[in-house]
């Protein structure tokens, strides 16, 4: 299931009236609040770069190594790829929400080369920094006309729901100016694993054993299933009562 915030147009927003964001491409990162998500009210990337329609050009942007389900206190690296065929290019935005556009989890900056918090210092809204633009650019090709960010996202420590991963992201001609650039959007939603369900891959099997053995004894957030901070023979039970599910 994908979550679709309302996508609100440049006419819609401008009105008539010339806006300061389209004097140039920002290269050092986007603005918070730009990547297309509830908490962003639908605001892309298209705003700056609005030669063309929102997902009109021949590439994507794609949000990859999710988990088919999300184990709490878990985190996992994500990979945000845009690509296009017709550009040299790219830079993007990312933010997990619910629907409501609170923050769920943590973001963190793996990367701080490529990637930067869009705000504060507690990343809400994560962006490409200007080297990051740059080795977008230089590495362009090899990549197969396409550039990828990395970004770690641990999991809330409980059952927060459906959270939906949000992506925007534009790829660039490297002009001066924001035009001739095709920008993208995507989104996607995941739910909670379950109890047990250690590496969040929707079976509770030898792997989530293989995962809590390996911390027994630890504080380990991940496999301390009964959250009494220590992982232990309680922890092994649920487990193994919920084996095969």
């Amino acid at each position: 299931m994908q979550i679709k915030p309302t996508v609100l147009t440049l006419p819609l927003l401008l009105a008539g009236i010339a806006s300061p964001l389209t004097a140039h491409a920002f290269s050092d990162g986007a603005p918070e609040g730009f990547s297309a998500s509830p908490a962003s009210g639908g605001l892309s990337c298209v705003l700056c770069h609005a030669s063309f329609d929102l997902n009109s050009g021949p590439g994507s942007i794609s949000i990859l190594d999710l988990p088919t389900l999300y184990a709490p206190d878990q985190t996992y690296a994500l990979r945000v790829r845009v690509e296009d065929l017709s550009m040299v290019g790219a830079g993007f935005e990312l933010s997990v929400e619910s629907g409501a556009g609170a923050p769920l989890g943590d973001l963190a900056i793996e990367d701080p080369i490529n990637t930067q918090s869009a705000g504060g210092p507690t990343p809400i809204f994560v962006t490409h920094t200007s080297p990051g633009k740059a080795n977008a650019i230089d590495n362009w090709i090899a990549m197969g006309t396409a550039a990828e960010f990395t970004v770690n996202w641990q999991a809330p420590s409980g059952d927060a729901g459906e959270i939906g991963f949000y992506a925007a992201g534009v790829a660039i001609n490297n002009g001066t100016a924001s035009s001739n650039d095709n920008a993208y959007t995507t989104d996607a939603a995941r739910s909670a694993a379950a109890e047990g369900d250690l590496n969040g891959d929707g079976v509770i099997d030898t792997a989530d054993l293989g995962l809590l053995i390996s911390a027994f004894g630890s504080s380990d957030p991940v496999a301390d299933i009964d959250n009494d901070t220590i992982v232990g023979v309680a922890d092994l039970g649920i487990l193994i009562a919920a084996f095969g599910s």
